[in-house]
């Protein structure tokens, strides 16, 4: 597990994940194969139309799986994302979101995951799933 990642990425101000400061992502839980993240709600999310943006939530979604992966592996390795689906239910306009993700197969090199996103009212809004690579990090 990135343990020391974790401990960092958790603390105010952190510096480690700049996309997680630029979104104002959050981890709620963070286990082996099992991650909470929140994303609070920002005007600049939305699209033309007055919606969240869906490639915000895809956004939400990746980071969830990624971080399921990395609480599962050992610091010496790497992981990326290698293929990732998203189903939209329901359109948001407000609101934090999260996104529950967990590790649905681990083998060798490759990891699938799966994860649901919820509204602040608890209503599912999506579902994803993706495949992630893991590997030795190289130097």
């Amino acid at each position: 597990m990135y343990t020391n990642y974790f401990n960092a990425v958790c603390k105010p101000g952190q510096s480690v994940n700049p996309l997680f400061s630029y979104l104002g992502m959050e981890i709620i839980c963070c286990e082996p194969g099992n991650v909470i993240l929140r994303l609070p709600h920002k005007p600049e999310f939305h699209q033309g139309a007055g919606l969240i943006a869906g490639g915000i939530i895809a956004t939400l979604i990746d980071e969830s799986m990624a971080h399921a992966v990395l609480a599962s592996i050992d610091e010496n390795n790497a992981t990326a994302t290698i293929e990732m689906n998203v189903r939209y239910l329901k359109a948001v306009t407000e609101g934090s979101m999260e996104s529950h993700a967990r590790i649905v197969q681990q083998g060798s090199t490759i990891i699938s995951t799966a994860a649901n996103v919820f509204d602040g009212k608890g209503t599912m809004i999506a579902q994803g799933g993706g495949s992630f690579w893991v590997g030795q990090r190289r130097a």
